[in-house]
């Protein structure tokens, strides 16, 4: 997890009317405590289309309570993951604070729907990192580490809905508990 402005990830699709349909439609879904499953014909159809669709998704959850947007989670950052999920890179996801903790937490599980939970390393950057960075630009952009807890909420994986619908929908993420 990532505390402070977004990874650069390349160019973005600009907001069209099939990206802001697919926001809506997660939307949608997400209040109504059902699978993240779009309608062919506005899923996203790769990472690139799928982080657009995040990013006006986050707007629209930002909007709806979920409050402003407090970093990024980095998820499937191993080879085995990446498989299981069909990916071949780490994938990205935006943080929001509605249900985001430091230290001790109790959340309620939407609709007696259950919760899963991730040991995590948060960092949080006192400079933001865009395109190709050593590994020495990233240990000085580092403010501070701090162990974490993602809870996760699976509204469908890769085989149901599709792996850009997925990174879409913020890849599990529904809330961080963040120790000191």
């Amino acid at each position: 997890m990532v505390i402070g402005e977004p990874l650069r990830r390349g160019t973005l699709h600009p907001m069209n009317d099939r990206i802001a349909a697919a926001a809506q439609g997660l939307l949608v879904a997400r209040q109504e405590n059902r699978i993240a499953l779009l309608e062919p014909e506005i899923a996203p159809r790769d990472l690139a289309e799928a982080y657009a669709v995040h990013l006006a998704f986050l707007e629209l959850l930002s909007a709806d309570g979920g409050g402003p947007r407090i970093g990024w989670k980095v998820g499937f950052t191993n080879h085995a993951a990446q498989a299981r999920m069909g990916t071949t890179e780490p994938v990205l996801a935006g943080l929001l604070s509605q249900h985001s903790y430091a230290g001790e937490a109790e959340m309620k599980s939407p609709e007696g729907k259950g919760l899963g939970v991730e040991a995590e390393l948060a960092v949080r950057l006192r400079s933001p990192l865009s395109g190709s960075v050593s590994r020495q630009e990233a240990a000085t952009a580092i403010d501070a580490v701090a162990i974490a807890i993602e809870v996760v909420q699976k509204r469908g994986g890769p085989d149901e809905i599709g792996l850009p619908t997925l990174v879409a929908d913020g890849t599990l993420q529904y809330g961080s508990i963040f120790g000191p």
